[in-house]
């Protein structure tokens, strides 16, 4: 169901709306809007907006990385001169990384 407003932005007159099927649009180009009088399509399109899922179907392809640092040698979490130093008033340098990577 499509809701259609029609108003006049320069008078800020409502002439009212009309609820139409997108079936109804497809077989017709002029709809009543009751008292207000009718609406006339002059040119129609539907449009499709593909879903990610679509996107996949259709051959994207999707890399996903990721790293872990087992090392020892940059300090223990509890040491402030650490690079894995955590505190939690500030990120480290680590943090500071991923965020800006994204």
């Amino acid at each position: 169901m499509i809701r259609i407003t029609a108003e006049n932005p320069e008078s800020e007159q409502d002439y009212g709306s009309i609820d139409i099927k997108v079936d109804d649009i497809s077989k017709q180009d002029t709809f009543e809007a009751g008292k207000k009088g009718t609406i006339k399509f002059l040119k129609k399109e539907i449009v499709e907006k593909p879903s990610f899922a679509d996107y996949l179907r259709a051959g994207l392809s999707i890399s996903f990385n990721m790293a872990i640092d087992y090392t020892k040698s940059n300090g223990a979490v509890d040491n402030p001169k650490s690079l894995h130093y955590l505190d939690v008033t500030r990120q480290n340098e680590y943090e500071q990384s991923i965020i800006n990577v994204g």
